[in-house]
């Protein structure tokens, strides 16, 4: 910015923001099943297998796991919640030029 001689320049720097609101729900579906090997801490070796085909049976409505009718031990869980946030599209520099009153 070059300022000419007895003048005075403010420059402003104005940014313009946007807003986003939205709400969201999103549903996730949990099928097939769990495999657990139960070692032993000292020498790593398999004490026992667990495997659990029905998701509904660990799964459960208490923890906010719902049973699909259509498909067997399959459970859904629904996430829901807002998104709020401000972000700037674009900027610009104002320049205002006065006389210097000596």
């Amino acid at each position: 910015i070059v300022v000419p001689p007895g003048c005075r320049t403010k420059a402003d720097l104005v940014i313009t923001e946007d807003e986003y609101d939205g709400h969201f729900r999103v549903e996730s579906i949990f099928e097939g099943q769990i495999s657990v090997l139960v070692k032993d801490k000292k020498d790593g070796s398999v004490l026992c297998p667990v495997i659990i085909g029905d998701l509904t049976k660990v799964l459960t409505p208490q923890y906010g796991f719902m049973p699909i009718k259509d498909k067997r031990g399959a459970v859904s869980f629904v996430n829901e919640g807002r998104c709020f946030c401000s972000y700037g599209v674009g900027q610009r520099v104002d320049l205002t030029e006065s006389k210097i009153e000596i």
